[in-house]
């Protein structure tokens, strides 16, 4: 997933700064994978750290599932779905 995730955030990074003059927000300009994994914007997690998180999140909060990102294999994204599922 991390070259999925970096694309995602140096393209959001670069339309920011065309939009507002500076990258803004998570959408650093110079997006690293020590960035990514500092800034909490993406988790790449087991099913025991998802079934903690869920639980951690209480009721007013939501959990979003990126199984496509930015053109990630459809194979690998079924994967991650079913084991969610399960």
């Amino acid at each position: 997933m991390t070259p999925h995730i970096l694309h995602v955030q140096a393209s959001y990074g670069r339309w920011t700064k065309e939009a507002y003059g500076t990258a803004q927000g998570v959408y650093q300009a110079d997006v690293t994978i020590d960035t990514i994994r500092n800034s909490n914007t993406y988790q790449v997690l087991t099913p025991k750290e998802t079934r903690e998180l869920i639980a951690d999140l209480g009721n007013n909060s939501s959990l979003y599932l990126t199984p496509l990102l930015a053109g990630a294999d459809p194979k690998r994204a079924w994967e991650m779905l079913r084991l969610f599922e399960r």
